[in-house]
């Protein structure tokens, strides 16, 4: 458990500077911490489980965290897969 929070530690930090947090940051002043907390986790491939897990939260939680996320990025009822969305943004910069 200690090994994959700092992994994950390890990957936000790198994350920082990179294209994905450039983006998402203009969305940030919307997202909680929790949020974006759980949005970095989702970006590095972490289930709703895994999630639930490492934050000592219900999975249900997660599940309300992802909503309120697919909600203020704009993809709510949407055919689009969090995960793949998060992954994109930053994509189109070189």
């Amino acid at each position: 458990m200690q090994k994959v929070l700092i992994e994950i530690i390890e990957q936000n930090l790198e994350d920082i500077a990179s294209p994905f947090m450039r983006d998402l940051s203009k969305t940030l002043h919307k997202l909680t911490p929790s949020e974006i907390q759980i949005i970095n986790l989702i970006k590095h491939n972490k289930t709703t489980k895994e999630i639930s897990d490492l934050l000592n939260i219900s999975n249900r939680t997660v599940d309300t965290h992802r909503a309120n996320i697919r909600k203020k990025l704009g993809i709510k009822n949407q055919k689009i897969n969090l995960k793949s969305f998060l992954l994109s943004i930053g994509q189109t910069e070189h």
